[in-house]
């Protein structure tokens, strides 16, 4: 059995994320404002000590907050209120309540969809720090409930921003795979080839995005699956879950049942 930990490390590991580039510390002109502004200047600074590592978490917390009243937007408190979490995880979760706290804070804020997905993987993290001795049985049954909140929250916003089941097949991919074997005139006809195709049908220049989206849809919806089928496995409940949380997204609930019914019936083979 696996315990919260390889679950969610796997996720936050796995490569092809729209989540693939670590965000933190954001750069000044991702602040949003002039650079020169006390809140983005503020912010460099108690990113600066808490680089340093001579500060304690609780005393750069306190300065970060104290930015709170220069923040010129609600997408800079978002900001802010996420380098919070990242000062609370960058070394392991001790404790997760200020990070649940402050990863939801940021989700109240208009932040950009990687930092959002970060904050929900975050949060899933302090959930399996909190129930970590809570893996199996009846105290698991309950804690889950709470843990699949993230889950749903970060496939939801994976949907909102129009993450596909699958996309159509790229004319493009073979020929790129020919090209990788190719040299010298061979690889100028294969050049020739691309070219033309480009002339009567353009790359889609978002092919690369909607693909991170599918993967990550993909991971999230399996790792909501896989949480209800630790002991006690509980499918029925997550049916019932699933058609609540998912009511505006009937194709993703159809995908997240299909697959739901498809893992009943693989468990219930006999070995």
């Amino acid at each position: 059995m696996r315990s919260f930990v390889v679950v969610v490390c796997c996720l936050l590991l796995t490569a092809g994320s729209v989540c693939a580039q670590f965000p933190f510390p954001m750069h000044p002109e991702e602040l949003g404002g002039d650079v020169n502004s006390p809140f983005v200047m503020g912010m460099r600074g108690v990113v600066r000590e808490q680089e340093a590592g001579n500060t304690t978490r609780e005393k750069l917390e306190e300065e970060y907050l104290a930015l709170l009243d220069v923040a010129e937007s609600p997408k800079q408190q978002g900001l802010l209120y996420a380098h919070i979490v990242w000062l609370y995880s960058s070394h392991g979760i001790n404790q997760p309540d200020v990070v649940e706290t402050y990863c939801q804070e940021t989700l109240t804020c208009p932040v950009r969809l990687d930092v959002a997905l970060w904050m929900y993987r975050w949060w899933m993290m302090a959930l399996d720090a909190r129930y970590r001795d809570d893996w199996r049985g009846i105290r698991y049954a309950v804690a889950r409930r709470r843990i699949v909140v993230p889950r749903f929250g970060a496939l939801k916003l994976l949907l909102d921003n129009g993450a596909q089941k699958e996309l159509p097949p790229d004319p493009y991919e073979p020929l790129f795979r020919e090209l990788s074997g190719t040299t010298g005139a061979e690889r100028e006809q294969v050049l020739e080839k691309i070219r033309e195709l480009a002339e009567v049908q353009p790359r889609d220049p978002q092919r690369d995005h909607k693909l991170d989206l599918m993967r990550d849809r993909k991971r999230f919806m399996a790792s909501i699956i896989d949480l209800y089928f630790q002991p006690p496995a509980a499918p029925e409940e997550l049916k019932a879950l699933a058609a609540k949380e998912l009511a505006d997204y009937p194709e993703a609930l159809q995908d997240l049942l299909e697959q739901l019914q498809a893992k009943v019936e693989a468990e219930d083979k006999p070995d």
